[in-house]
């Protein structure tokens, strides 16, 4: 014959508020003889319970059996409340609606089964909220829409089960957010659309599972914000369009797994960004469309692991981007073709450095424009580097009336770096480009090491009649002006020798002739000239005719060179 099954036990109402008050220990009997009961505090006001001196509400090493518990739009009023040491039943626990006054709230070391725990909607006061040390289990963990006030919130060493933990939508106020050391089980963790305020935002040391873990969309207002030391698991870490205020963002020695990376559209304020020594694992890190508003950004000695770098950015700041001695296998630089009024994002970069890099794959510096040099000394390069479009302006300070031969350039390693950057484009066939530092690199030269007037000069020179031997189309003008200057030369010559004045087309056809010696007509033609028009003015027509040829000698041989490199004959 089968036993019926024990009428379930529900405390509730006035019977469970006096149960309550009469203490811990009448109430830990109680719930050693009814074991599966269920518990609800609902919509109870206790406030009443507190009288004037606004006493403690205490629920400290309460246990509770393992039906469910609820506290569901309860009310406790202005002062304190504490769960600390508190253990809880295998049922659900909820804390939907309740309403903390201002006051500590305090679940410190408390222990929860494995049902679900809720906390959705629950509106704490100005004070301290501590569930520092508390355990969940493997049920479902929901703060979502919950609303903290300014007091410090801290998760500090609470242990999560296997199951999905939410802070969605939740709003915390201006006090410190910490959930340094805690540990999160295998289901996924979320804070998407979370509003974190002005306070210190820590996770540092947090340990995160198996699960995906997202801040998607979530905003954090001005504060520092810290991830040291934290290790994520085998799932996804999201920040996609989250919004981090002015304050320094630190992720220094995090381990983020073996998922995917993504702070795709992520916006930065003012203040100093850190991965330093971050390791990521095999899945991809974007930073797509993010935007940086910080004087400094840093990714010294990062290992990005196997998986695609993308680094797309809107905006890298107004400062210094660090990726020194940082270990990938391809990471992308690259941007698509930009309007002609779209500023370049690295633009306003004073440094951008890849000192010391290891890349074992493609780097990717399409359409990039910078301000600074960028510096790839010490790089280990193992496959093809793209610099189409790559666009780098040297910038020089200005300086007064007696320095323009040599205003200078602050960076004293200028030369070297650019010396690098021609290094790699010839090594990986960007010819145009390789023509383009090189000019830069002499540039570098001039205005940082070399002071004399006479190089100063001859480099300012070289760099205005053929761009560096790069253009043939400035040295064929220059060789047409130059024609023009001679013909006048001679005919003014011409005219004082004989008294009238030649033809300026005979003249402008003998300057020509003088300019292309190795035409072998030339000599005939310039025999018979002097004789008709400059007869006893020879002397000066041999001055000017010299003149001419080493000037025609050196403007043919730079279009030589000019068409050279421009068809890399």
């Amino acid at each position: 014959m089968d036993t019926p099954n024990k009428p379930e036990v529900t405390l509730e109402g006035k019977d469970v508020v006096n149960l309550w008050l009469e203490g811990r220990d009448a109430w830990n009997r109680w719930v050693k003889k009814n074991p599966d009961a269920n518990v609800d505090f609902g919509c109870i006001d206790f406030s009443k319970c507190r009288g004037t001196g606004k006493h403690l509400i205490s629920f400290e090493r309460y246990k509770f059996p393992n039906g469910g518990v609820s506290f569901v739009n309860a009310i406790f009023g202005e002062g304190c409340v504490s769960f600390k040491g508190a253990t809880f039943g295998e049922g659900c626990v909820s804390f939907k609606g309740a309403t903390f006054g201002d006051g500590y709230v305090w679940f410190v070391g408390a222990i929860f089964g494995v049902g679900d725990v809720l906390f959705n909607g629950a509106n704490f006061g100005d004070g301290d909220i501590s569930f520092i040390g508390a355990t969940f289990g493997d049920g479902y963990v929901s703060f979502n829409s919950a609303c903290f006030g300014d007091g410090y919130v801290s998760f500090n060493s609470a242990c999560f089960g296997d199951g999905d933990v939410s802070f969605d939508d939740v709003t915390f106020g201006d006090g410190d957010v910490s959930f340094s050391g805690a540990t999160f089980g295998g289901g996924s963790v979320s804070f998407n659309g979370a509003s974190f305020g002005k306070g210190m935002k820590s996770f540092d040391t947090a340990t995160f599972g198996t699960g995906n873990v997202t801040f998607y969309k979530a905003i954090f207002e001005s504060g520092n914000v810290t991830f040291d030391k934290a290790m994520f698991g085998f799932g996804n870490v999201s920040f996609y369009r989250a919004k981090f205020g002015n304050g320094n963002f630190r992720f220094n020695n995090v381990n983020f797994g073996e998922g995917n990376v993504s702070f795709f559209g992520a916006t930065f304020g003012v203040g100093s960004i850190s991965f330093d020594k971050a390791a990521f694992g095999t899945g991809n890190v974007t930073f797509n469309k993010a935007t940086f508003g910080g004087t400094f950004v840093s990714f010294d000695r990062a290992d990005f692991g196997d998986g695609y770098t993308d680094f797309r950015v809107t905006h890298f700041g107004k400062g210094k981007l660090k990726l020194e001695r940082i270990n990938c296998k391809y990471i992308s630089f690259e941007l698509p073709m930009q309007k002609s009024d779209t500023p370049s994002p690295a633009i306003d970069l004073t440094t951008f450095t890849l000192r010391g890099a290891a890349i074992d794959g493609p780097l990717i510096m399409n359409n990039m424009e910078f301000n600074c040099i960028p510096d790839l000394r010490s790089t280990k390069l193992t496959h093809h580097v793209d610099m189409d479009g790559l666009k780098v302006n040297l910038v020089r300070e200005k300086g007064s009336w007696k320095t323009c031969w040599h205003r200078y350039v602050k960076d004293k390693t200028a030369q070297s770096k650019l010396g690098r950057m021609k290094e790699i484009a010839e090594q990986f066939k960007h010819h145009h480009e390789a023509l383009k530092f090189n000019a830069l690199e002499n540039q570098a030269k001039r205005w940082v090491n070399e002071p004399s007037f006479i190089k100063n000069v001859m480099d300012m020179l070289y760099s205005f009649v053929s761009d560096y031997g790069r253009s043939y189309v400035r040295p064929m003008i220059g060789l047409a002006l130059s024609w023009l200057y001679f013909a006048m030369s001679y005919t003014l010559i011409a005219f004082i020798a004989a008294g009238k004045l030649p033809n300026l087309l005979h003249m402008l056809g003998f300057a020509v002739v003088n300019s292309l010696p190795f035409i072998p007509i030339g000599r005939s033609i310039r025999t018979k000239a002097e004789a008709l028009y400059f007869s006893g003015s020879v002397d000066w027509v041999y001055g000017f005719i010299t003149v001419q040829s080493i000037v025609s000698l050196i403007l043919i041989f730079l279009i030589g060179l000019g068409l050279r490199n421009q068809f890399r004959l």
